[in-house]
């Protein structure tokens, strides 16, 4: 009866063309997982600048509204777009565009994506990340203009 026999050591070793083959493929995976972390962290803060500036523009619409009816009830008193202004600017935003019919008011707010700054300019696909426009609209309910 024949024993189990012990590998040589041809059959152990890899060939000397497969040595260090798994370090390669290693530093390739960890390469695509670290790119995608990055895209993946520079999404999700294009997503909450956006959310920020939409913020921002809602909080202007109502204080444009709560001061446009304070303007109705008193005959008098500030414009709403002063109020809406200064809303937009607590929040971070500057105001582009107000209006009020009576008592329904609707704005706009532009926002810098502060985040960005200089990668925007260098990366390509990035250039459309650059400042973020938000509109809101904020009055009485069952009215609308669009």
């Amino acid at each position: 009866m024949i024993g189990p026999q012990e590998p040589s050591a041809a059959q152990v070793r890899p060939r000397r063309a497969e040595q260090g083959s798994a370090t390669v493929w290693v530093i390739c995976i960890l390469a695509l997982i670290s790119t995608a972390a990055g895209w993946a962290l520079v999404w999700l803060a294009a997503q909450g600048a956006r959310h920020s500036a939409e913020r921002a523009a809602d909080s202007a619409a109502l204080a444009a509204a709560t001061q446009a009816l304070r303007r109705l009830a008193t005959q008098s008193g500030q414009d709403p777009c002063v109020s809406a202004s200064r809303a937009a600017q607590r929040d971070g935003g500057q105001l582009t565009g107000c209006g009020c019919t009576p008592l329904d008011c609707t704005v706009t707010v532009h926002e810098e994506a502060r985040f960005l700054g200089m990668l925007a300019a260098r990366l390509p696909g990035l250039d459309g990340l650059g400042p973020i426009e938000a509109a809101s609209r904020a009055g009485p309910a069952g009215e609308s203009t669009g």
